[in-house]
């Protein structure tokens, strides 16, 4: 392979791994969306929220109100104003519990679809299947965008979300699996 240059190759993957190396060497990326990267990228959120549970532990209240409202850390260290602002803050953090814990209910709701569709038979699954699958397709894309961008990677030049690619030639009428 001698003259070849990095952006001469294109890699064809299901890991991010091998992304994460592909990019140390400038080479292209075609990154097959399979079970393996959507259980990576749905691990690394998981870590990512206790990273951030542990560190907002470690915070002082102080520390919390003044990352969560910083207006409202504000009116605290300005007794005159927060007379003024205490009624508009107050109304915008009950506003923003409203809002997580509406999430939180439809996080549980959805936990409790998705047990309750695994235990239907395939033959009576609601005609909106193809919905939440697109769905989770713009999930895991935004997964891996958020991904790209802490880990400092380059996002892949293409993301194919299907296993079996079609080839040109002679060979082109019969798919293959991935390759691995």
């Amino acid at each position: 392979f001698q003259g070849l240059a990095p952006r001469d190759v294109l890699l064809v993957t299901g890991s991010l791994g091998d992304l994460v190396e592909a990019s140390q060497h400038g080479a292209d990326v075609l990154l097959l969306l399979d079970a393996d990267v959507k259980q990576q990228l749905r691990t690394w959120t998981e870590v990512e929220a206790r990273h951030e549970t542990q560190r907002r532990k470690t915070m002082s209240v102080s520390q919390r109100v003044a990352e969560d409202s910083p207006r409202m850390m504000a009116a605290a260290n300005n007794p005159f104003l927060s007379v003024f602002q205490l009624p508009s803050l107050l109304a915008e953090a009950a506003a923003s519990n409203r809002k997580h814990r509406e999430m939180k209910e439809r996080e549980q709701r959805s936990k409790a679809a998705a047990a309750a569709t695994a235990s239907v038979p395939p033959a009576e699954v609601p005609e909106e299947e193809p919905k939440m699958e697109e769905k989770v397709a713009d999930d895991v894309t935004e997964l891996l965008d958020r991904w790209c961008k802490a880990t400092k990677v380059p996002l892949p030049v293409a993301v194919m979300s299907s296993s079996t690619l079609y080839w040109d030639g002679p060979e082109k009428e019969t798919p293959t699996a991935a390759l691995r």
